[in-house]
Protein backbone atom coordinates (compact mmCIF):
# COMPACT_ATOMS: atom_id res chain seq x y z
CA UNK A 1 0.00 0.00 0.00
CA UNK A 2 1.12 3.55 -0.72
CA UNK A 3 1.47 6.08 2.04
CA UNK A 4 -1.88 7.79 2.58
CA UNK A 5 -2.44 10.82 0.33
CA UNK A 6 -2.90 13.21 3.25
CA UNK A 7 0.47 12.14 4.59
CA UNK A 8 2.10 12.51 1.18
CA UNK A 9 0.69 16.01 0.87
CA UNK A 10 1.93 16.92 4.32
CA UNK A 11 5.43 15.66 3.59
CA UNK A 12 5.73 17.50 0.28
CA UNK A 13 4.24 20.67 1.70
CA UNK A 14 6.52 20.70 4.73
CA UNK A 15 9.69 19.77 2.90
CA UNK A 16 9.26 22.14 -0.02
CA UNK A 17 6.91 24.84 1.22
CA UNK A 18 9.01 27.75 0.05
CA UNK A 19 9.10 26.55 -3.54
CA UNK A 20 5.65 25.04 -3.76
CA UNK A 21 3.95 28.06 -2.29
CA UNK A 22 5.66 30.39 -4.72
CA UNK A 23 6.23 32.79 -1.84
CA UNK A 24 8.41 35.84 -2.14
CA UNK A 25 11.96 35.24 -0.94
CA UNK A 26 13.12 37.04 2.15
CA UNK A 27 16.22 39.12 2.63
CA UNK A 28 19.51 37.29 2.46
CA UNK A 29 21.72 35.52 -0.04
CA UNK A 30 21.68 32.25 -1.92
CA UNK A 31 23.39 30.47 -4.81
CA UNK A 32 22.69 29.91 -8.49
CA UNK A 33 23.95 26.82 -10.33
CA UNK A 34 23.37 25.91 -13.95
CA UNK A 35 24.89 25.26 -17.35
CA UNK A 36 25.69 27.04 -20.61
CA UNK A 37 25.10 25.20 -23.90
CA UNK A 38 24.98 26.03 -27.59
CA UNK A 39 22.06 25.37 -29.94
CA UNK A 40 23.28 21.78 -30.43
CA UNK A 41 23.11 21.08 -26.71
CA UNK A 42 26.90 20.95 -26.35
CA UNK A 43 28.47 22.66 -23.32
CA UNK A 44 30.16 26.03 -23.72
CA UNK A 45 33.32 26.47 -21.67
CA UNK A 46 34.79 29.82 -20.73
CA UNK A 47 31.59 31.85 -21.16
CA UNK A 48 31.41 34.94 -18.95
CA UNK A 49 28.52 34.76 -16.49
CA UNK A 50 26.67 37.87 -15.31
CA UNK A 51 24.01 38.32 -12.63
CA UNK A 52 21.89 41.43 -13.18
CA UNK A 53 24.63 42.76 -15.45
CA UNK A 54 27.49 42.25 -13.00
CA UNK A 55 30.35 39.89 -13.84
CA UNK A 56 30.10 36.80 -11.62
CA UNK A 57 32.43 34.16 -13.08
CA UNK A 58 32.73 31.89 -16.09
CA UNK A 59 31.52 28.46 -17.17
CA UNK A 60 33.65 25.39 -16.52
CA UNK A 61 35.01 22.98 -19.17
CA UNK A 62 31.71 21.07 -18.95
CA UNK A 63 29.69 24.28 -19.27
CA UNK A 64 28.55 24.46 -15.65
CA UNK A 65 28.70 27.38 -13.25
CA UNK A 66 27.95 28.15 -9.60
CA UNK A 67 27.50 31.70 -8.35
CA UNK A 68 27.53 32.27 -4.59
CA UNK A 69 26.34 35.14 -2.39
CA UNK A 70 23.57 36.20 -4.77
CA UNK A 71 20.95 38.51 -3.20
CA UNK A 72 17.53 36.88 -2.91
CA UNK A 73 14.83 37.66 -5.43
CA UNK A 74 14.36 37.18 -9.16
CA UNK A 75 17.71 37.64 -10.91
CA UNK A 76 18.67 37.83 -14.56
CA UNK A 77 21.53 35.44 -15.32
CA UNK A 78 23.29 35.92 -18.64
CA UNK A 79 26.27 34.45 -20.47
CA UNK A 80 28.38 35.63 -23.37
CA UNK A 81 31.46 34.51 -25.23
CA UNK A 82 33.30 35.62 -28.38
CA UNK A 83 34.29 32.91 -30.86
CA UNK A 84 36.05 33.66 -34.14
CA UNK A 85 35.11 37.31 -33.75
CA UNK A 86 31.39 36.55 -33.27
CA UNK A 87 29.58 37.43 -30.05
CA UNK A 88 27.40 34.64 -28.66
CA UNK A 89 25.02 35.39 -25.82
CA UNK A 90 22.05 34.07 -23.87
CA UNK A 91 20.15 34.68 -20.65
CA UNK A 92 17.53 33.32 -18.27
CA UNK A 93 15.84 34.23 -15.00
CA UNK A 94 16.39 32.60 -11.62
CA UNK A 95 14.56 32.99 -8.33
CA UNK A 96 17.02 33.00 -5.43
CA UNK A 97 16.03 32.08 -1.87
CA UNK A 98 17.94 32.74 1.34
CA UNK A 99 20.62 30.07 2.04
CA UNK A 100 19.25 27.94 -0.84
CA UNK A 101 20.85 26.89 -4.13
CA UNK A 102 18.75 27.53 -7.22
CA UNK A 103 19.76 24.80 -9.67
CA UNK A 104 19.25 23.81 -13.30
CA UNK A 105 19.42 27.37 -14.62
CA UNK A 106 20.03 26.64 -18.29
CA UNK A 107 21.42 29.30 -20.63
CA UNK A 108 21.50 28.66 -24.37
CA UNK A 109 23.87 30.95 -26.27
CA UNK A 110 23.62 31.84 -29.93
CA UNK A 111 24.94 34.54 -32.28
CA UNK A 112 23.89 37.93 -30.92
CA UNK A 113 22.61 39.03 -34.34
CA UNK A 114 20.26 36.04 -34.53
CA UNK A 115 18.38 36.72 -31.30
CA UNK A 116 14.76 37.70 -30.83
CA UNK A 117 12.57 38.40 -27.81
CA UNK A 118 9.10 37.64 -26.49
CA UNK A 119 6.95 40.04 -24.52
CA UNK A 120 3.36 40.43 -23.44
CA UNK A 121 0.87 40.99 -20.64
CA UNK A 122 -0.92 38.40 -18.52
CA UNK A 123 -4.45 39.31 -17.39
CA UNK A 124 -7.29 37.54 -15.67
CA UNK A 125 -10.54 36.83 -17.50
CA UNK A 126 -11.85 40.29 -16.55
CA UNK A 127 -8.83 42.08 -18.06
CA UNK A 128 -7.02 42.87 -14.81
CA UNK A 129 -3.21 42.53 -15.07
CA UNK A 130 -1.81 39.70 -12.94
CA UNK A 131 1.54 40.08 -11.16
CA UNK A 132 3.91 37.24 -10.23
CA UNK A 133 2.72 34.94 -13.01
CA UNK A 134 5.41 32.57 -14.19
CA UNK A 135 5.87 32.39 -17.97
CA UNK A 136 7.65 29.31 -19.31
CA UNK A 137 9.18 29.01 -22.76
CA UNK A 138 10.25 25.60 -24.01
CA UNK A 139 11.94 24.28 -27.15
CA UNK A 140 14.33 21.46 -28.06
CA UNK A 141 17.09 24.04 -27.54
CA UNK A 142 16.31 24.57 -23.86
CA UNK A 143 13.91 26.38 -21.55
CA UNK A 144 13.44 29.94 -20.33
CA UNK A 145 11.29 31.57 -17.67
CA UNK A 146 10.18 34.98 -16.42
CA UNK A 147 7.78 36.47 -13.87
CA UNK A 148 5.27 39.22 -14.58
CA UNK A 149 5.65 42.59 -12.87
CA UNK A 150 2.97 44.61 -11.04
CA UNK A 151 1.41 45.53 -14.41
CA UNK A 152 1.32 41.91 -15.57
CA UNK A 153 4.14 42.45 -18.07
CA UNK A 154 6.85 39.95 -18.91
CA UNK A 155 9.77 39.95 -21.31
CA UNK A 156 12.08 37.11 -22.29
CA UNK A 157 15.20 38.13 -24.20
CA UNK A 158 17.87 36.16 -26.04
CA UNK A 159 15.62 33.64 -27.78
CA UNK A 160 17.35 32.22 -30.84
CA UNK A 161 15.54 33.17 -34.03
CA UNK A 162 14.16 30.72 -36.54
CA UNK A 163 12.69 28.27 -34.02
CA UNK A 164 9.19 27.55 -32.76
CA UNK A 165 8.69 27.86 -29.01
CA UNK A 166 5.98 26.55 -26.71
CA UNK A 167 4.93 29.28 -24.25
CA UNK A 168 2.84 28.78 -21.12
CA UNK A 169 1.69 31.17 -18.39
CA UNK A 170 1.09 29.58 -14.99
CA UNK A 171 -0.11 31.05 -11.70
CA UNK A 172 -1.40 29.57 -8.48
CA UNK A 173 -5.19 29.53 -8.39
CA UNK A 174 -5.59 29.94 -12.18
CA UNK A 175 -5.76 27.74 -15.22
CA UNK A 176 -2.64 27.76 -17.38
CA UNK A 177 -2.77 29.34 -20.82
CA UNK A 178 -0.39 28.35 -23.61
CA UNK A 179 0.40 28.79 -27.26
CA UNK A 180 3.26 28.42 -29.75
CA UNK A 181 5.22 31.20 -31.41
CA UNK A 182 8.02 31.41 -33.98
CA UNK A 183 10.77 33.86 -33.02
CA UNK A 184 12.45 35.76 -35.85
CA UNK A 185 15.92 37.30 -35.86
CA UNK A 186 16.09 40.82 -34.46
CA UNK A 187 12.36 41.07 -33.73
CA UNK A 188 10.23 41.10 -30.60
CA UNK A 189 7.09 38.97 -30.72
CA UNK A 190 4.08 39.75 -28.53
CA UNK A 191 1.98 37.07 -26.86
CA UNK A 192 -0.67 38.04 -24.31
CA UNK A 193 -2.37 35.60 -21.96
CA UNK A 194 -5.73 35.50 -20.19
CA UNK A 195 -6.00 33.24 -17.15
CA UNK A 196 -9.28 31.96 -15.76
CA UNK A 197 -9.77 31.01 -12.14
CA UNK A 198 -8.92 27.38 -11.58
CA UNK A 199 -11.51 24.75 -10.83
CA UNK A 200 -9.15 22.40 -8.96
CA UNK A 201 -8.97 20.24 -12.07
CA UNK A 202 -7.97 16.66 -11.43
CA UNK A 203 -4.53 16.01 -12.87
CA UNK A 204 -3.85 12.93 -14.97
CA UNK A 205 -1.34 10.55 -13.48
CA UNK A 206 2.05 10.83 -15.24
CA UNK A 207 2.61 8.18 -17.89
CA UNK A 208 5.59 6.10 -18.99
CA UNK A 209 7.90 6.89 -16.09
CA UNK A 210 11.33 5.34 -16.63
CA UNK A 211 14.57 5.21 -14.65
CA UNK A 212 18.23 4.75 -15.57
CA UNK A 213 21.04 4.37 -13.01
CA UNK A 214 24.66 5.46 -13.50
CA UNK A 215 27.73 4.60 -11.44
CA UNK A 216 31.11 6.21 -12.04
CA UNK A 217 34.37 5.96 -10.08
CA UNK A 218 34.65 7.57 -6.67
CA UNK A 219 37.24 10.29 -7.28
CA UNK A 220 37.20 13.06 -4.65
CA UNK A 221 39.65 15.12 -6.70
CA UNK A 222 38.07 14.50 -10.10
CA UNK A 223 39.17 17.13 -12.60
CA UNK A 224 36.78 19.07 -14.79
CA UNK A 225 38.20 17.30 -17.84
CA UNK A 226 37.34 13.94 -16.27
CA UNK A 227 33.78 15.12 -15.63
CA UNK A 228 33.52 16.09 -19.30
CA UNK A 229 34.75 12.65 -20.33
CA UNK A 230 32.25 10.77 -18.16
CA UNK A 231 29.39 12.88 -19.45
CA UNK A 232 30.52 12.18 -23.02
CA UNK A 233 30.51 8.45 -22.35
CA UNK A 234 27.00 8.65 -20.89
CA UNK A 235 25.83 10.38 -24.07
CA UNK A 236 27.43 7.65 -26.20
CA UNK A 237 25.53 5.02 -24.24
CA UNK A 238 22.24 6.94 -24.12
CA UNK A 239 22.04 9.43 -27.02
CA UNK A 240 18.65 10.59 -25.73
CA UNK A 241 20.17 11.64 -22.41
CA UNK A 242 18.99 15.13 -21.49
CA UNK A 243 21.82 17.65 -21.47
CA UNK A 244 20.09 20.20 -19.28
CA UNK A 245 18.74 17.98 -16.58
CA UNK A 246 16.30 19.26 -14.00
CA UNK A 247 17.02 18.39 -10.41
CA UNK A 248 19.00 19.51 -7.44
CA UNK A 249 22.26 19.99 -9.31
CA UNK A 250 23.95 19.42 -12.64
CA UNK A 251 24.36 15.67 -13.12
CA UNK A 252 27.93 15.46 -14.43
CA UNK A 253 30.59 13.97 -12.19
CA UNK A 254 28.59 12.30 -9.43
CA UNK A 255 29.31 8.79 -8.16
CA UNK A 256 25.71 7.52 -8.36
CA UNK A 257 22.96 9.21 -10.35
CA UNK A 258 19.45 7.98 -11.15
CA UNK A 259 17.68 9.71 -14.03
CA UNK A 260 13.88 9.81 -14.28
CA UNK A 261 12.00 10.62 -17.47
CA UNK A 262 8.33 10.67 -18.44
CA UNK A 263 5.89 11.77 -21.16
CA UNK A 264 5.03 15.43 -21.63
CA UNK A 265 1.34 16.29 -21.28
CA UNK A 266 -0.05 19.82 -21.33
CA UNK A 267 -2.83 20.32 -18.77
CA UNK A 268 -4.63 23.57 -18.05
CA UNK A 269 -3.87 23.68 -14.33
CA UNK A 270 -0.52 21.88 -14.12
CA UNK A 271 1.79 23.53 -11.58
CA UNK A 272 4.65 21.03 -11.55
CA UNK A 273 5.68 17.60 -10.33
CA UNK A 274 6.23 15.88 -7.00
CA UNK A 275 9.19 13.47 -6.95
CA UNK A 276 8.95 10.47 -4.60
CA UNK A 277 11.54 7.86 -3.64
CA UNK A 278 11.73 4.92 -1.27
CA UNK A 279 13.53 1.66 -0.59
CA UNK A 280 10.27 -0.29 -0.84
CA UNK A 281 7.45 0.30 -3.33
CA UNK A 282 4.90 0.86 -0.56
CA UNK A 283 6.85 3.45 1.42
CA UNK A 284 7.62 6.37 -0.89
CA UNK A 285 8.52 9.79 0.47
CA UNK A 286 8.62 13.17 -1.25
CA UNK A 287 12.19 14.25 -2.06
CA UNK A 288 11.71 17.20 -4.40
CA UNK A 289 9.30 19.51 -6.22
CA UNK A 290 9.71 20.61 -9.85
CA UNK A 291 7.95 23.93 -10.39
CA UNK A 292 7.93 23.48 -14.15
CA UNK A 293 4.85 22.32 -16.09
CA UNK A 294 7.09 21.59 -19.11
CA UNK A 295 9.46 19.23 -17.26
CA UNK A 296 10.01 15.67 -18.52
CA UNK A 297 13.29 14.81 -16.74
CA UNK A 298 14.75 14.71 -13.24
CA UNK A 299 18.24 13.70 -12.06
CA UNK A 300 18.47 12.30 -8.54
CA UNK A 301 22.05 12.77 -7.31
CA UNK A 302 21.48 12.45 -3.60
CA UNK A 303 24.74 11.58 -1.83
CA UNK A 304 22.82 8.89 0.06
CA UNK A 305 22.35 6.78 -3.09
CA UNK A 306 24.46 3.63 -2.91
CA UNK A 307 25.47 0.92 -5.42
CA UNK A 308 23.66 -2.43 -5.22
CA UNK A 309 20.67 -0.92 -3.42
CA UNK A 310 17.23 -0.85 -5.01
CA UNK A 311 15.37 2.46 -5.14
CA UNK A 312 11.73 2.90 -6.07
CA UNK A 313 10.32 6.06 -7.64
CA UNK A 314 6.98 7.57 -8.53
CA UNK A 315 5.97 11.06 -9.57
CA UNK A 316 2.74 13.03 -9.34
CA UNK A 317 1.28 16.04 -11.10
CA UNK A 318 0.30 19.00 -8.93
CA UNK A 319 -2.34 21.48 -10.03
CA UNK A 320 -2.28 25.23 -9.46
CA UNK A 321 -4.40 24.91 -6.29
CA UNK A 322 -1.75 22.77 -4.60
CA UNK A 323 -1.50 22.40 -1.62
CA UNK A 324 -4.53 24.46 -0.61
CA UNK A 325 -7.26 22.22 -2.02
CA UNK A 326 -7.99 18.52 -1.54
CA UNK A 327 -7.44 16.58 -4.75
CA UNK A 328 -4.83 19.01 -6.07
CA UNK A 329 -2.31 16.19 -6.54
CA UNK A 330 -2.69 13.41 -9.09
CA UNK A 331 -2.46 9.72 -8.29
CA UNK A 332 1.01 8.22 -8.42
CA UNK A 333 2.54 7.28 -11.73
CA UNK A 334 3.52 3.66 -12.10
CA UNK A 335 6.28 2.86 -9.64
CA UNK A 336 9.65 2.16 -11.26
CA UNK A 337 12.89 1.02 -9.70
CA UNK A 338 16.61 1.24 -10.34
CA UNK A 339 19.59 -0.59 -8.88
CA UNK A 340 22.94 1.17 -9.36
CA UNK A 341 25.74 -1.26 -10.17
CA UNK A 342 28.99 -1.39 -8.20
CA UNK A 343 32.30 0.11 -9.30
CA UNK A 344 34.02 -1.39 -12.33
CA UNK A 345 37.77 -1.82 -11.76
CA UNK A 346 40.20 -2.22 -14.64
CA UNK A 347 43.17 -4.58 -14.86
CA UNK A 348 46.25 -3.85 -16.94
CA UNK A 349 45.80 -4.60 -20.64
CA UNK A 350 48.03 -7.20 -22.25
CA UNK A 351 49.51 -7.12 -25.75
CA UNK A 352 50.08 -9.45 -28.71
CA UNK A 353 47.14 -9.54 -29.09
CA UNK A 354 45.87 -6.40 -27.34
CA UNK A 355 43.42 -7.56 -24.68
CA UNK A 356 41.42 -5.40 -22.27
CA UNK A 357 40.66 -6.89 -18.85
CA UNK A 358 38.58 -5.93 -15.81
CA UNK A 359 37.08 -7.27 -12.60
CA UNK A 360 33.53 -8.61 -13.04
CA UNK A 361 30.77 -6.50 -11.47
CA UNK A 362 27.89 -8.12 -9.61
CA UNK A 363 24.67 -7.96 -11.69
CA UNK A 364 26.42 -6.62 -14.81
CA UNK A 365 25.69 -9.03 -17.66
CA UNK A 366 27.30 -7.25 -20.64
CA UNK A 367 30.48 -5.20 -21.04
CA UNK A 368 31.64 -2.78 -23.74
CA UNK A 369 35.06 -1.24 -24.39
CA UNK A 370 35.41 2.25 -25.88
CA UNK A 371 38.82 3.21 -27.32
CA UNK A 372 39.71 6.85 -28.02
CA UNK A 373 42.59 8.30 -30.01
CA UNK A 374 42.80 11.22 -27.56
CA UNK A 375 41.44 11.93 -24.10
CA UNK A 376 37.63 11.80 -24.50
CA UNK A 377 35.86 15.15 -24.56
CA UNK A 378 32.42 16.25 -25.65
CA UNK A 379 33.40 16.24 -29.33
CA UNK A 380 35.57 13.11 -29.16
CA UNK A 381 34.16 9.95 -30.74
CA UNK A 382 35.71 6.54 -30.07
CA UNK A 383 37.78 5.00 -32.84
CA UNK A 384 36.52 1.59 -31.76
CA UNK A 385 33.62 0.22 -29.73
CA UNK A 386 33.65 -3.46 -28.94
CA UNK A 387 30.76 -5.83 -29.28
CA UNK A 388 29.11 -6.70 -26.01
CA UNK A 389 30.69 -9.52 -24.03
CA UNK A 390 29.65 -11.38 -20.91
CA UNK A 391 33.27 -12.21 -20.02
CA UNK A 392 35.79 -10.06 -18.15
CA UNK A 393 38.09 -9.55 -21.14
CA UNK A 394 37.86 -8.33 -24.73
CA UNK A 395 40.26 -8.72 -27.66
CA UNK A 396 40.90 -5.62 -29.73
CA UNK A 397 39.49 -5.95 -33.26
CA UNK A 398 39.63 -2.34 -34.46
CA UNK A 399 41.87 -0.46 -36.91
CA UNK A 400 45.66 -0.65 -36.72
CA UNK A 401 47.16 1.41 -33.90
CA UNK A 402 50.12 3.78 -34.30
CA UNK A 403 53.20 2.58 -32.44
CA UNK A 404 54.24 5.00 -29.69
CA UNK A 405 50.86 6.79 -29.58
CA UNK A 406 48.96 6.99 -26.28
CA UNK A 407 45.37 5.76 -26.49
CA UNK A 408 42.62 6.12 -23.90
CA UNK A 409 39.93 3.60 -23.08
CA UNK A 410 37.02 2.95 -20.76
CA UNK A 411 34.95 -0.14 -20.00
CA UNK A 412 31.23 0.02 -19.30
CA UNK A 413 29.19 -2.68 -17.59
CA UNK A 414 25.45 -2.91 -18.24
CA UNK A 415 22.78 -4.71 -16.25
CA UNK A 416 19.10 -4.95 -15.44
CA UNK A 417 17.88 -4.90 -19.05
CA UNK A 418 20.02 -1.90 -20.05
CA UNK A 419 18.75 0.32 -17.22
CA UNK A 420 21.90 0.37 -15.10
CA UNK A 421 25.41 1.34 -16.20
CA UNK A 422 28.76 1.34 -14.43
CA UNK A 423 31.68 3.20 -15.99
CA UNK A 424 35.30 2.34 -15.21
CA UNK A 425 38.04 4.87 -14.64
CA UNK A 426 39.56 6.28 -17.82
CA UNK A 427 42.87 4.52 -18.47
CA UNK A 428 45.49 4.70 -21.20
CA UNK A 429 48.32 2.75 -22.80
CA UNK A 430 51.05 3.39 -25.34
CA UNK A 431 50.74 1.20 -28.41
CA UNK A 432 53.83 -1.02 -28.82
Amino acid sequence: MFTRRTLRLAILSAALAALAAGCSPGKGKGEIAGSVTDINGDPVRGAQIFVDGRAAGESSPIGTFTIRDVPTGVRRVSAQIVKNGVLYKGSNQAEVFDTERTTSVSIVVGPANQMGALTGVVRDEFGTPLPDVRVFVGAPLGSWTDWTDAQGRYRINDLIGGFQYFVEASARGYENDNTTVVITNGNTSTVNFFLRLSSNENQQRPENLGAVAWTSPVEPNRSREESVAYERIKRLLRPDRVARASGRDFPGGHHVEIDLFWDFVSQRELLGYGIYRGTTPGNLRAIDFLRDPLATFYADIDDALQPNSQYFYAITRLNTDYPNQPGSESPFSDVVSAIPLGDLELQNPTFFPLTFRWQPVFNADTYYVFLFEDYPGYQEDPIWTSDGTATNFQFYTGPSLVSGHRYYYVVVGVGFSDTSYTISQIDSFVAP
